[in-house]
């Protein structure tokens, strides 16, 4: 009977574990297994005369304490205990001992100091069995208890504890006894196992998760930005350490990307911690929105075990065109400026008017005009798309855009502003032109950085009102939906939107600090090769579109420098100007005949150098050499004279009198050598390809 007692007893209580374990892998189940001494401290019941009732007993114990989700300290407790109690000889030779099996259930609190040590309460209450030979009763009976753990790893620790148990007179006596069965004074050594330790039921907590929705355009910007929020709590019993949280998702990712490394969490401290995301170009291949799956892992170490934590979460991939305009930077990310249908385009427009003539101001506008009128002949055409119009959707900064990557309105040859402005600036961008994009209520157009300071443009330009001025630069803004028109009346109406709409309507983002934040992806797709305009008619159009510029440009100025010349006797600082005005606007031949009249044995120093700087500008280097070292003559300390002779040697490959005639411009005026710094270096392929970029950057002198 003794032995069928116990046996149930330990099978209910593994029965209670069990459901315990099962309920939910991941609750922090802690399970102690404690030898016991037993010191009765109560009349107790006088068993055959036996005085005092009982001696001091011995036993075992097993327990599980079950960590409340809402709280780290509060617990639950489950507990069977097996006691033996000897009994003294009384009146009755030999008397049995009595055993004690309880089960009980009861709860607590857990206080940690200094991560390693550790104090429980706790309270229990249940039901006793007593045996005594082949007799047994059982009552209630309740406790106290109190202990002091260390904990010798996350998994495991160890603990001294004493109990104060009281148990029920059992009904089944009829002897006139003392109210209570036994009490007594438990002292034990508990030796405790976490079972959620070691095993990935760790005891932090990821909550809070926000995910938002993913463009595919940007996915090299989820590398570096954040892509979701998430918070972490510390619900271990002390502080963690080296927390690491990684997001992955499996369809677009290599490999789980590394958000967060913490060095530390205090117990009960919660932390936020920004996602991030290196996705791979698989990701573009999304057309149509798609739900995929993210998972969210937290590692960290606690009582020097590895443990570690996850969730999972579903995230929502739109398609790869799509845009919301809550920063217009993003825009940015659709200039593919390296797509090979872009570059193709790009620079066969501008290869074929490489070598024309007029050369205007400088190769950055000549390029713009090129590649304007060569979207014109091509067929690009201004359409809106009722469903897409960023006229409509930009004033709202959430809501969806589909915006046309470069090469798909080139397939479709029709565009809304944003695709068409998009495209312009990306085949600019192709070609080694620096844009900008500009955006006013409802409206986005293109900006051609031409490299001049502000001040020179002043010089070129009969009027600045159709130029923009920013960060020492000068910009001619070009309204990309005017396509297939002339360029000059583009670069009207784009001046026209930029000054309704400032100050304060208009912003202007250049696209390489854009692409800071929203870098371009690769190539978004597969198109097929593209009809390029007739080289013929990209000439002739290109041609008349100078000729239009230029005539409109200096015609008003030359009249009025004509007439200057012919009241003031052909006085030659007006003549010289005049040279200066055609030479600006690439009219060579009517430039050198301006100052000839004017450079006679080197009598007029400015008309000298201009001349030389007309040679050097059509490759007679010979010739260019000539009239510096004449205008030399004449004043030998000009830095207009000096740099001219130093590129001229260079380009002569002279380069010991190139190099020294450089060092002394470089010494009175670094900032105009800063421009033309190849000349200190040897003539390789690289100086030389620098040298024909600068070129155009000639010291007219008036």
């Amino acid at each position: 009977m003794k032995l069928f007692c116990i046996l149930s007893g330990i099978f209910l209580f593994s029965g209670v574990f069990s459901g315990f374990l099962n309920a939910e892998q991941s609750m922090p189940l802690e399970i102690t297994v404690t030898p016991t001494i037993d010191i009765p401290i109560g009349p107790g019941l006088d068993i055959y005369g036996g005085k005092p009732p009982y001696s001091i007993g011995y036993g075992a114990g097993i327990r599980g304490d079950y960590i409340l989700p809402f709280s780290n300290f509060i617990f639950s407790r489950a507990s069977l205990n097996y006691t033996m109690l000897p009994v003294p000889n009384g009146e009755v030779i030999n008397t049995p001992d009595i055993s004690l099996v309880t089960i009980g259930a009861g709860a607590g609190l857990k206080f940690s100091f200094f991560d390693k040590l550790q104090i429980k309460t706790g309270i229990q209450g249940g039901y006793y069995i007593g045996i005594i030979e082949n007799e047994s009763g059982g009552n209630i009976f309740w406790k106290i208890d109190m202990e002091g753990a260390y904990n010798l790893s996350s998994a495991l620790n160890i603990g001294l504890g004493t109990s104060y148990r009281y148990f029920a007179l059992p009904a089944v006596q009829d002897r006139t006894i003392p109210d209570r069965f036994y009490d007594g004074i438990q002292l034990y050594l508990g030796v405790t196992y976490n079972t959620g330790a070691g095993s990935g039921r760790a005891k932090i907590d990821i909550k809070d998760i926000r995910i938002n929705q993913l463009f595919p355009v940007l996915y090299k910007y989820y590398d570096t930005n954040p892509l979701g929020l998430i918070t972490l709590k510390n619900n271990e019993s002390g502080t963690i350490k080296n927390i690491k949280v990684t997001f992955f998702v499996k369809q677009y990712m290599d490999k789980p990307k590394l958000c967060a490394q913490i060095a530390e969490l205090r117990r009960g401290e919660e932390k936020q911690v920004q996602l991030f995301a290196l996705f791979t170009d698989d990701i573009l291949n999304v057309t149509e929105g798609n739900t995929v799956n993210a998972e969210l892992k937290a590692e960290y170490q606690y009582l020097g075990d590895n443990q570690h934590t996850e969730r999972n979460r579903s995230v929502k991939v739109l398609y790869r065109n799509a845009i919301t305009w809550d920063d217009d930077r993003k825009a940015a990310a659709f200039i593919t400026a390296k797509d090979p249908v872009v570059l193709r385009l790009a620079k066969n427009a501008v290869g074929e008017i490489r070598h024309q003539e007029p050369k205007p101001i400088n190769e950055n506008f000549r390029k713009a005009v090129s590649l304007f009128t060569a979207l014109g002949l091509y067929g690009m055409s201004y359409i809106i798309d009722p469903n897409s119009s960023y006229a409509e959707l930009s004033g709202n900064k959430y809501s969806l855009d589909y915006l046309q990557f470069p090469a798909e309105s080139l397939s479709y040859k029709a565009g809304d502003c944003d695709d068409l402005a998009v495209l312009y600036t990306a085949l600019l961008e192709a070609v080694g032109v620096s844009t900008a994009l500009i955006t006013a209520p409802g409206h986005i157009f293109t900006a051609v950085d031409l490299n001049i300071e502000p001040e020179k443009a002043g010089r070129i330009f009969s009027s600045n009102k159709n130029l923009i001025f920013r960060n020492g630069k000068t910009w001619v803004p070009v309204e990309t939906t005017m396509v297939g028109m002339d360029f000059i009346k583009a670069w009207e109406e784009g001046a026209k939107q930029w000054r309704a709409n400032t100050p304060g309507k208009a912003a202007f983002y250049p696209v390489h600090d854009a692409w800071k934040n929203y870098p371009p992806i690769g190539n978004p797709g597969k198109f097929g090769e593209l009809k390029h305009p007739s080289s013929d008619k990209l000439v002739q159009s290109y041609i008349e579109q100078i000729d239009k510029f230029i005539r409109k440009e200096i015609g008003i100025r030359v009249s009025e420098l004509k007439n200057r010349i012919r009241v003031n006797n052909n006085r030659v600082n007006n003549i010289n100007r005049l040279g200066v005005l055609y030479a600006r606007f690439g009219m060579y031949r009517k430039a050198r005949e301006q100052f000839e009249r004017i450079a006679k044995n080197g009598e007029h120093l400015p008309a000298v150098v201009n001349l030389g700087n007309i040679f050097f500008l059509k490759g007679d280097f010979d010739k260019a050499l000539t009239y510096y070292k004449l205008a030399q003559k004449k004043d030998g300390s000009n830095l207009s004279v000096l740099l001219g002779l130093a590129r001229t040697y260079y380009e002569l490959e002279v380069y010991d009198k190139a190099f020294s005639t450089f060092r002394t411009v470089r010494n009175r005026n670094p900032g105009i050598a800063e421009q033309f710094s190849y000349l200190a270096e040897a003539g390789s392929a690289t100086t030389r390809s620098a040298s024909a970029a600068v070129q155009e950057i000639t010291q007219w002198e008036e």
